[in-house]
């Protein structure tokens, strides 16, 4: 009896070790790793920008964020001035601190979604000689900018003074022995003067009328088909025109031009 109480005792022992050696020796069995989630960080460039521009005029900027996740830009502008802001911008440095001190206020006041593309247009400063500028987007309360670029502002070419061309005044006197009607004529210095004399046989010798004066000459015949004369010239002073019988020293009516 007694040894038959040793055998079990001994075999339970037996059990007891072989188990404890079995999970010894079994490799644990461990849980996967955790993936930890990779922060999105996105980029911006300037996409489209002009070399040279006429001063005083308008500039279309285009510039493009990437991300490898949509996101959300809750503020995104073209910053620009005619000083240069040179270095690297941190995410820390906002717009006040960036020194710019214009900006296209398209998206400025809007969420946009990125990635995305944006347009917007600037005014280029009377006088500046360059225009300086960056791309920038606020994106989870963190600044992104681009590097700086620069537009040559071209001046204006200076359109030539045109010299004012002379006014041309015209006049039309009946001339004869007898008068000039009107008689006096009024015209400004530098005017260009353009006189028709329209003549009346009835009152003018057989042989016809003589003009003469400083400026002009005129010969009229009675048998002449056209009845009037035509004269041009430009005023610089006043003066007297009289009428004389053809090829004789004899005055007839006088006529005159006063330049103001």
């Amino acid at each position: 009896m007694r040894w038959s109480v040793l055998v079990v005792l001994a075999l339970l022992m037996l059990a007891i070790y072989g188990c404890e050696q079995e999970a010894a020796e079994s490799p644990s069995v461990q849980a996967p790793p955790v993936a930890e989630e990779k922060e999105t960080i996105p980029t911006i460039r300037l996409a489209i920008v002009p070399t040279s521009v006429d001063e005083g005029s308008s500039i279309s900027i285009t510039w493009q964020i990437a991300s490898e996740s949509s996101l959300t830009a809750t503020h995104t502008a073209v910053y620009y001035d005619n000083e240069s802001h040179p270095g690297v911008f941190s995410t820390d440095i906002g717009p006040a601190a960036s020194g710019y001190t214009g900006l296209t206020k398209d998206f400025a006041a809007v969420e946009s979604q990125v990635p995305g593309e944006f347009t917007a247009a600037l005014d280029v400063p009377e006088g500046a000689e360059n225009v300086y500028l960056r791309a920038h987007a606020i994106i989870s309360g963190k600044n992104y900018w681009t590097d700086e670029s620069v537009v040559n502002a071209k001046k204006m070419a200076e359109q030539p003074v045109q010299p004012e061309q002379p006014q041309t005044k015209e006049f039309a006197i009946s001339a004869d022995e007898i008068r000039f009607d009107p008689a006096e004529i009024t015209v400004k210095n530098g005017d260009n003067v353009r006189i028709t004399f329209n003549f009346n046989d009835a009152n003018i010798y057989k042989g016809g009328l003589d003009i003469r004066s400083d400026y002009f000459n005129v010969e009229y015949r009675k048998s002449d088909t056209v009845k009037s004369k035509t004269v041009e010239f430009t005023a610089s002073e006043s003066f007297t025109y009289t009428g004389y019988w053809p090829a004789s020293g004899i005055r007839k009516a006088s006529g005159q031009v006063v330049v103001e």
